[in-house]
């Protein structure tokens, strides 16, 4: 039976659209496939209620039970519903009230001072034109010319040979005439100049000039200048051009996230970052984390292949963009270095990561690779080679391999941490002579998943909460009206109420009859019931409507914070130390760039001994794929890395059950 089509008109603020939809399709499925975005962490499971939409025209099906747990009895008389659970069965006029604004992504990176040695690079010859005394042909020139009888190039490439350089007997003899023809009048010209010219100084400047072009003239005759492009082991040469080009060569260095992406301009030549362009994740509708995704392409037959194709051309809109704002030519990128967790990198290339979400937790591939960019959709030039990061394992991917190296824990003695909050928790602990990794399950609580009133970096999020004598002040990104709260907010209201003893040692709220302070019993006015449990009103939206911290949200924080400092301990104990060895911690990400960290020990994120030894080092993982591109020695110390590192599976570890109990509580 053939499927009835409706329309869809949306309103998103000022925007207004109309979409094309089939029966039966939810209409999450209908904005996904058209490109837009609403939040959505679970996947469009009915599990989260984020994905709200106002019904403004139109019959929508009946709510279901489901659905309405999500939903106040204000929200359900007003048409408020969730995007996942309505199906289209008629026309409708919707106005999107979830759609968030332009996330604030972090692509601040570290200090690099690599040495400019890239994988990828360029080299001039100057080969000896052929003659009927020197019929060596091209490719065996170019191999003398390199010192090497061992090299490789393309079909494609050798094609191309005879068009640029100039080798027939009609070319050779053409230069020849040029050649004795500007030998001869330059002569002529130096003798003339110096029978008729008297001034010495004079003679001498055009006798330098002549012998100049003289010079030039025999050396571009006898010579054929072309470019190199040179990868690997200066083995392979992936491209050839006429003349000296070069100073005109790129790279690109992206860091896929599970929520964001980014990706780095390089200039190749200069070694030099010129622009950085970064985005939301396109395939976040599909679920906000890696077992959502990975979920969704089990559970529908072409969904690796849509999520793939999400990622290429996200890719190829940045690459494009990176290009045109910077008025360079988008044939001149000749290498992209890709980075990511191991998920991310699977549905890049197309390889099913079903087994990555269940035990033994085995990926397709882990070690580094090297692709012509064609064979990935990417488009740019042919010659272009994408380099993509090693993995450590399953839920320690490429990023927090290149977060490693460019926090240099490798090069000393001493032991550092590294911890990366994202969607996930990574966690790296070691030194030169070890390094060993975990992952947990933390990061959705900090990214606003989970949490009643979270978000991610938003415009309106409120990022930051300190309590004054009673007095409760927030500001929000881009000091906009609050529409909810994200992970550094919620760090720094659950350590204020810690601090004023509205939340005991258990993550409970303190019943009013045990608060005793002034300030505390000011404070406790904001207690409200919220779907049926205490909250705690943190800020009204312009529409009047409360952002809270419920009680399940602190749990939430708990679980999440609770997982990074029972990883660490582990990684201690594994390395057989004490938490004060520890000389350095380095955060990396967004969330671990914008947490207040002085709340982070007072929750007990992270020990408190180590307070002052924190550094934030931004997008480590941006930055070590910036490194690959501008040294060979980067990448090859990728490999050595995962090599070197081992990992902990922490879910069949007996201490980390036991940390993990112990962490649960405030101190």
């Amino acid at each position: 039976m053939k499927q009835k089509k409706y329309i869809i008109n949306v309103e998103n603020g000022n925007k207004k659209l109309t979409l094309n939809a089939a029966s039966g399709k939810t209409l999450m499925h209908i904005l996904a496939a058209c490109g837009i975005y609403i939040d959505s962490p679970c996947g469009g499971k009915c599990l989260c209620g984020k994905c709200k939409i106002k019904v403004l025209k139109g019959n929508a099906p009946q709510i279901s039970s489901e659905e309405a747990a999500f939903l106040s009895s204000k929200e359900i008389s007003e048409a408020v519903r969730l995007a996942c659970a309505l199906k289209i069965t008629d026309n409708l006029d919707i106005q999107l009230i979830s759609m968030p604004s332009e996330a604030k992504i972090m692509a601040d990176y570290g200090e690099i001072k690599e040495e400019l040695n890239p994988y990828i690079h360029k080299s001039v010859l100057n080969l000896k034109k052929p003659d009927i005394n020197d019929q060596r042909d091209h490719v065996q020139r170019i191999k003398d010319a390199l010192g090497k009888e061992q090299i490789k190039m393309d079909l494609d490439i050798v094609r191309e040979l005879a068009g640029i350089f100039e080798n027939n007997s009609a070319v050779n003899n053409a230069d020849n005439n040029v050649y004795n023809s500007a030998d001869n009048n330059a002569v002529n010209n130096v003798d003339n100049s110096t029978e008729n010219n008297t001034d010495n100084n004079a003679a001498s400047s055009v006798d330098d000039n002549v012998t100049n072009s003289i010079i030039n003239s025999i050396t571009n005759s006898i010579t054929n200048s072309v470019t190199l492009t040179v990868s690997h082991n200066d083995d392979e040469i992936i491209k050839i051009e006429k003349g000296d080009t070069s100073h005109i060569y790129y790279g690109v260095a992206i860091d896929i996230g599970t929520t964001t992406v980014v990706a780095y301009l390089v200039d190749l030549y200069k070694g030099t970052i010129v622009d950085a362009v970064s985005r939301l994740n396109a395939q976040r509708p599909y679920g906000a984390d890696v077992i959502s995704r990975i979920n969704y392409t089990v559970e529908n037959s072409q969904g690796l292949n849509l999520l793939n194709q999400k990622i290429i051309v996200q890719l190829n809109d940045m690459i494009k963009k990176l290009a045109f704002k910077n008025k360079i030519n988008i044939d001149n990128i000749l290498n992209i270095s890709i980075v990511g967790n191991t998920t991310m990198l699977h549905l890049l290339l197309g390889l099913n990561p079903a087994n990555i979400a269940v035990s033994p937790f085995i990926p397709v591939i882990t070690e580094g690779i090297c692709l012509k960019s064609q064979e990935l959709g990417l488009k740019v030039n042919d010659a272009c080679r994408v380099t993509i990061f090693p993995s450590i394992s399953a839920y320690v991917g490429a990023d927090i391999l290149a977060g490693i190296m460019s926090s240099h824990m490798m090069e000393s003695s001493k032991p550092s941490l590294l911890i990366d909050i994202g969607t996930n928790g990574e966690i790296a602990l070691g030194n030169k002579d070890m390094i060993i990794c975990c992952s947990t399950a933390a990061g959705p609580a900090f990214e606003g998943a989970n949490i009643k009133n979270g978000m991610g970096g938003v415009s309106g999020a409120i990022n930051t909460i300190t309590i004054e004598n009673g007095v409760l002040k927030y500001t929000t990104i881009d000091y906009a009206d609050p529409i909810g709260i994200c992970g550094s907010g919620i760090i720094d209201a659950i350590a204020a109420l810690l601090e004023n003893g509205l939340i005991d040692e258990t993550g409970r709220y303190v019943d009013k009859d045990f608060i005793k302070s002034k300030e505390a019993i000011k404070l406790s006015e904001r207690f409200i019931a919220e779907d049926g449990e205490i909250a705690f009103r943190l800020a009204d939206t312009p529409n009047k409507n409360a952002i809270v911290l419920t009680q399940k949200d602190i749990r939430e924080v708990q679980l999440a914070k609770a997982a990074i400092a029972a990883g660490i301990n582990v990684l201690v104990k594994k390395m057989d130390i004490k938490t004060e060895d520890i000389d350095k911690v380095y955060l990396a990400g967004g969330f671990g760039s914008y947490m207040n960290k002085k709340n982070a020990v007072k929750i007990g994120l992270i020990p408190k001994i180590l307070e002052d030894r924190i550094k934030v080092i931004g997008n480590a993982a941006g930055a070590g794929a910036i490194m690959s591109l501008l040294s060979k020695e980067c990448l090859k110390n990728s490999s050595l890395i995962k090599n070197k590192a081992k990992y902990i599976e922490l879910s069949v570890s007996p201490e980390f059950q036991e940390e993990y109990i112990e962490c649960m509580y405030f101190e």
